[in-house]
């Protein structure tokens, strides 16, 4: 009997650590190893927040009517009516007519984001082509060129054809426009 007891004490030691004991040390050994990777995630964010306040700190460094016309250069998204009306205030100023503005619609643009091909996913910028028809005087149209030309927002004639009515000394000009934003 003697020989016994220090068996079974052996038995009930080694099942108390492979019963117990072994497993918890190992599910404290897997809360050690998150532990160590939230801490490591913790510092990226930390990290992470001071590069944010100081970009915050640099971006309030310029003044804000900087930051309105970098704004109208290159929007972040597409603005149909501020691009209509900011071309029509344009051509107001040189007697331009402005008519027959094509739809910037929604199937224009998805049709634009399913074509994109794998090269174009990767570009940081969109754009989108809005078609008008414009009446005006030669001189007063190539002056509404050159006002376009010299707008803040960035703008790409890609197409131009006119038509010479007989009895008016005004042309009708179709305009094709391709303009960006940022995606």
């Amino acid at each position: 009997m003697r020989n016994i007891i220090p068996f079974m004490l052996i038995v009930m030691a080694l099942g108390a650590f492979f019963g117990y004991i072994n497993p918890r040390y190992e599910a404290i050994k897997e809360l050690e190893s998150q532990k160590a990777s939230r801490d490591q995630t913790l510092a990226k964010s930390r990290e992470l927040q001071t590069l944010r306040d100081d970009l915050l700190k640099r971006l309030n460094t310029f003044p804000t009517r900087d930051l309105n016309r970098l704004e109208k250069m290159l929007p972040d998204n597409i603005d149909n009516v501020r691009l209509i009306i900011d071309i029509s205030a344009l051509a107001a100023k040189r007697g331009v007519v402005v008519k027959n503005v094509k739809n910037i619609s929604a199937a224009t643009i998805a049709d634009q984001t399913k074509n994109e091909s794998s090269s174009d996913k990767n570009n940081k910028y969109g754009s989108v082509v809005l078609d008008m028809t414009v009446t005006a005087s030669y001189d007063n149209f190539i002056a509404f060129l050159k006002d376009l030309e010299k707008s803040l927002r960035l703008v790409d004639v890609v197409s131009l054809t006119f038509t010479a009515p007989e009895s008016s000394p005004t042309y009708d000009f179709t305009i094709g426009l391709k303009t960006y934003w940022l995606k």
